[in-house]
């Protein structure tokens, strides 16, 4: 076997999917997930009353109040909007309970998102406003909101990231716009469509924004942006919503003929489009409609149908990654003679990660002094000392096993490594995959 790039199917992710049922009525909708894989939404009561909620695998859906939670981080704070006189935004956590965010002057407000530092966006309107809407920024922690602007017309902010960059589109017609404390709003520009209007529905911590737009013919199409980087659509058959985007770039939304009734949810990752309904059991029982928002460990929420019902899903990738490698065919240390073979293969399993650009490393610690006492397998040159990466390249299946040595070794003590870790060369790092096994030769 030789290091190549894998073909479509090995990088396709598997998912298990968890049915986070209803507070008693017909439909769950969900719309925002964090790493630990806590959810917010919103759900039918039995008296088919809508109410917010937040959800996590040991508590099960909690009511928060009338309204819906769009928006979570990963302290479990929640946001959205309570039907209370008016829509107010809320904030909520378990400890906490719930509150009201400031709303100056405005006669309601709904919160959509909320970033790791507690910084909330959404929008307010005050009461016969000429303009309308009006994106707007809260600081919880000092009671303080800021307006961010508008082209012209209304605005709405629908995404921000851990760094405070706010996006979401204003004007007649409707134009994306991204934001910073700095610069404040700025036009994200179009593919020159005539009468096609702009949406940014999400920003990573690279500056990596999607969104939609839309047609005069009303049709949806999802599209990326990041600087320096012209808009450019997201591939695909029939019209498309992008809704939620990891720091890995990963994509999530809906795609179908007439989004909203018969789309699918879809995740654009690594180059791919991958139709969700075709990463989970095939047993499920599933029609995922909607996926709504990603973790950067690959958790993701969203909608679906499930026996006659819309109901919220969660998403969780499996199997986990796993890195293997061997002596002689054994996980376990060995001992051998010096003139005995020693077989090093290795096996991956990147599962999530297939795809992902990553340093690949195969090295051994000797019991020899420097220089001699780290030698690492680049590929097509052989071992030498010192510590390089073997291969520099997108994650992909490896399920035979690939041998980097097949000799005998003089006496002392090894310990093989296989590792993949983050693209950067630097031989420590936060490692995705690490595994190693121990050998001992003995004349």
């Amino acid at each position: 076997m030789v290091f190549s790039y894998p073909c479509r199917a090995m990088s396709q992710p598997r998912f298990t999917i968890i049915d986070l049922g209803t507070l008693g009525g017909k439909t769950s909708f969900a719309y925002g997930v964090n790493d630990q894989g806590a959810v917010a939404g919103k759900s039918e009561t039995d008296n088919g009353d809508l109410k917010a909620f937040h959800w996590d695998p040991i508590s099960g859906m909690v009511d928060i109040g009338p309204g819906k939670a769009l928006g979570i981080n990963n302290e479990s704070q929640v946001v959205g909007n309570i039907h209370h006189h008016n829509d107010d935004a809320f904030i909520w956590d378990a400890v906490s309970g719930l509150s009201f965010l400031n709303k100056g002057d405005f006669l309601f407000a709904t919160a959509n998102q909320i970033n790791h530092s507690g910084k909330v966006i959404g929008y307010a309107r005050r009461f016969n406003d000429v303009e309308g809407t009006r994106a707007i920024l809260w600081n919880p922690s000092v009671d303080t909101l800021t307006i961010l602007g508008t082209f012209g017309g209304p605005s709405y902010a629908l995404g921000i990231n851990n760094l405070g960059d706010v996006v979401g589109n204003s004007g007649t017609p409707s134009r994306a716009f991204i934001w910073n404390s700095v610069e404040g709003m700025k036009d994200l520009g179009s593919l020159d469509k005539e009468g096609w209007q702009y949406y940014a529905t999400g920003i990573n911590d690279s500056g990596q924004v999607i969104g939609y737009a839309r047609t005069p013919l009303d049709e949806y199409h999802a599209f990326k942006w990041e600087t320096g980087v012209a808009m450019t659509l997201l591939f695909g058959e029939g019209e498309s919503l992008a809704l939620g985007i990891n720091n890995h770039g990963d994509v999530v939304g809906a795609q179908g003929t007439l989004i909203g009734r018969e789309g699918k949810a879809y995740l654009w990752k690594a180059g791919e489009r991958i139709d969700l309904n075709h990463a989970i059991p095939v047993d499920s029982g599933w029609e995922l409609r909607e996926a709504r928002g990603i973790t950067d460990g690959g958790h993701i929420c969203g909608t679906g149908l499930v026996k006659g019902e819309m109901h919220a899903f969660l998403l969780t990738p499996a199997p986990s990654f796993k890195a293997d490698i061997k002596a002689n065919g054994s996980d376990l240390p060995i001992t051998v003679s010096p003139t005995d073979l020693v077989s090093i293969t290795v096996t991956l399993d990147p599962s999530y990660d297939a795809g992902r650009e990553a340093d690949w490393w195969i090295a051994v610690r000797t019991s020899f002094d420097p220089p001699l006492d780290w030698y690492t397998f680049v590929y097509h040159k052989g071992w030498h000392p010192g510590i390089a990466p073997c291969f520099q390249g997108p994650l992909f299946t490896i399920s035979q096993p690939y041998e980097a040595l097949n000799n005998p070794l003089s006496e002392g003590d090894y310990v093989f490594y296989f590792a993949v870790d983050p693209s950067d060369a630097a031989p420590l790092g936060s490692w995705w995959g690490l595994d190693s096994v121990a050998v001992k030769v003995r004349d």
